[in-house]
């Protein structure tokens, strides 16, 4: 149950005319009946803090000066401020503004703030900003009145100049942190504060734990709050940062997405929804259905994608495929069963089961089914229901899977190059894509559809590919790869929209790539380079198959943004099966009945 929600001002609860709506200012006051207590929480300084107070009429928490200051109300105490104390490197700043004509707004730990500069940057400012400064004590000798410890310093300028800033502060002043606020203000301010932290001190403060915090914002200054936040939320009209962490998606600052907000938590508190990561319970933690159905972000596709996918494949073809289907007395009376191998990548013997329906008078399209994460081939009759619906069924075995709920039998050997990794698959060689474990996953699963197409009983024009989780991720890489496959039955698919995975949730197989970051935190953005060559999104958007989706709502292991990210990126036809109130089980035996209608349609 949410009980605090953080509210940031400019962009989010301020319209673009800095003003707040009656509709925000009555549905602030409903969510404090509603037992919702709203925090303010604005990277401007304490005077603006309040300014917004005054316009809503009430005394409420608050977070200012960039996350720097944290206190229970106007009248109340202060619970945290950081402060920093630079002169020597603040000499420099002063300096540039004297010599281009900015302005430096300076919050104190104690006293009025000071404003020095030019006056010229005050045409510049957005209403509430003048007030602020209009309000401060200007001061002429900046090298005394600045050697004390300050909250946050805020510099103002034109856009090029404030460029120019932005590197004299790197370079001559290594202890201060800096905040981008907009297109002509940066924030100077301790290294660690953040909005993130300041809200973490404030719940601490109240006793609440991060799943009983929302928070809603709009700009990179927001990301911290909305990471820390149990429920993040962002505005329509935010920064593509802010939408990568959020659960929810607001309508605008000028179409009262605050209140809309409040009015949802509302309707989920009544209904005593949990928004606990990761636990098992009845939970609607991700965007809105109606806001699923549109959600297509900007994928990060490598500009070598189809030459990395080109060279993969030519490489492995160079190695024979040598399929072969070897019959096994399995005790099933109705089907005919061989133990398959045939050569994945790089010549790897890679396992699998085909099973035949025995009563066939003609050629039979097939279905080639790729296995869940950690799962193997396991046992024949584990795998009887397509077969039983008149297809041939090609089950391949997970190389180096198959030891945590169905026994496989293809190991994985590791190319050389690789690194250090996080128990599982996901980082396994993650430092390049050459050496990345489902390289060599995702080119077996080609091959496989490959070895189904040589046997006499398939017709080769007719074949589906289906899976579940990292089944469903691998039957979208395999609907990207091949051109002309017939049908695509990703359910719940794994392994898409990687970014947004590893932000919104903390379950494993994802948490393995979020583990391995917090690490090797310097590796972070090789990770995901490496990742983009194995989005389901990038496949998406090359596959032509029919395809038949599922998602389910309440999913904590692919969550449904990532789904429907896929899903809408889609280039091919398509149908999505959606299932509200479950889990990552998904619609289980239903969505089998399911794809056998879809499979009995298109190969009628």
């Amino acid at each position: 149950m949410i009980k605090l929600f953080a509210i940031d001002l400019d962009g989010t609860m301020y319209t673009t005319t800095q003003t707040i709506t009656s509709r925000v200012r009555e549905t602030i006051l409903q969510g404090i009946q509603a037992g919702i207590n709203p925090v303010v929480v604005t990277g401007r300084g304490r005077r603006g803090a309040e300014n917004a107070l005054d316009a809503l009429g009430m005394d409420l928490p608050y977070i200012c000066s960039a996350g720097a200051l944290v206190r229970s109300g106007r009248d109340g105490e202060t619970i945290h401020a950081w402060t920093f104390h630079a002169h020597e490197e603040l000499l420099h700043v002063i300096d540039f503004t004297r010599q281009h004509g900015t302005s430096l707004f300076a919050e104190r730990d104690k006293g009025e703030p000071l404003w020095f500069g030019s006056d010229s940057m005050n045409e510049i400012m957005d209403p509430n900003t003048l007030r602020e400064v209009q309000d401060s004590i200007r001061t002429f000798d900046p090298e005394k009145d600045f050697d004390q410890p300050m909250l946050k310093i805020t510099l103002t300028a034109s856009p090029g100049l404030l460029a120019k800033a932005k590197i004299l502060v790197q370079e001559k002043c290594p202890s201060i942190h800096q905040v981008y606020a907009g297109v002509q203000y940066i924030d100077l301010t301790s290294e660690n504060v953040n909005k993130g932290s300041a809200l973490s001190a404030l719940a601490h403060r109240l006793g609440l734990r991060q799943d009983e915090v929302a928070a809603i914002g709009d700009q990179d200054i927001d990301v911290h709050m909305l990471k820390f936040a149990g429920l993040p939320i962002a505005m329509s009209n935010a920064v593509p940062s802010v939408h990568m962490v959020a659960r929810w998606v607001a309508p605008s600052n000028d179409q009262d997405g605050v209140a809309w907000a409040i009015e949802r938590i509302v309707k989920y508190n009544q209904q005593d929804i949990l928004w606990v990561r990761g636990r098992e319970s009845a939970m609607i933690f991700d965007l809105p259905l109606e806001q699923l159905k549109t959600y297509k972000p900007e994928r990060p596709e490598p500009v070598d994608f189809d030459t990395f996918w080109e060279h993969t494949l030519a490489e492995t073809r160079r190695f024979p495929l040598d399929d072969r289907f070897e019959a096994v007395e399995s005790g099933l009376t109705l089907v005919d069963v061989f133990d398959v191998t045939f050569n994945g990548f790089g010549g790897q013997p890679v396992k699998g089961w085909f099973i035949l329906p025995k009563d066939r008078q003609a050629l039979l399209p097939c279905v080639v089914e790729y296995i869940g994460y950690g799962g193997g081939r396991g046992l024949p009759h584990e795998w009887l229901t397509w077969a039983n619906a008149g297809y041939a069924h090609f089950i391949m075995d997970t190389r180096g899977q198959g030891s945590t709920w169905r026994t496989g039998d293809t190991p994985d050997p590791e190319l050389e190059g690789g690194n250090p990794q996080i128990p599982g698959f996901m980082t396994r060689g993650v430092l390049k894509p050459e050496t990345y474990y489902y390289r060599r996953v995702f080119t077996d699963a080609v091959r496989a559809v490959e070895a189904a197409r040589t046997h006499p009983a398939v017709d080769l024009t007719r074949i589906a590919v289906t899976g579940g989780s990292q089944g469903g991720g691998i039957s979208l890489a395999v609907a990207g790869l091949i051109p002309d496959l017939s049908l695509a039955m990703p359910d719940v698919p794994f392994l898409c929209h990687f970014r947004r995975a590893v932000e919104i949730i903390d379950t494993d197989p994802y948490n393995e790539i979020a583990r391995f970051c917090k690490t090797h935190r310097v590796q972070i953005e090789t990770v995901f380079d490496t990742l983009s060559y194995f989005d389901g999104m990038n496949f998406a958007v090359r596959s032509n198959a029919a395809a038949l989706f599922s998602v389910a709502l309440m999913d904590t292991i692919c969550p449904p943004s990532t789904v429907f990210a896929a899903y809408n990126h889609y280039a091919g036809p398509k149908d999505i099966r959606i299932w509200q109130f479950n889990n990552h089980e998904g619609g289980e035996a239903y969505q089998t009945r399911e794809k056998i209608r879809f499979t009995h349609e298109r190969f009628a």
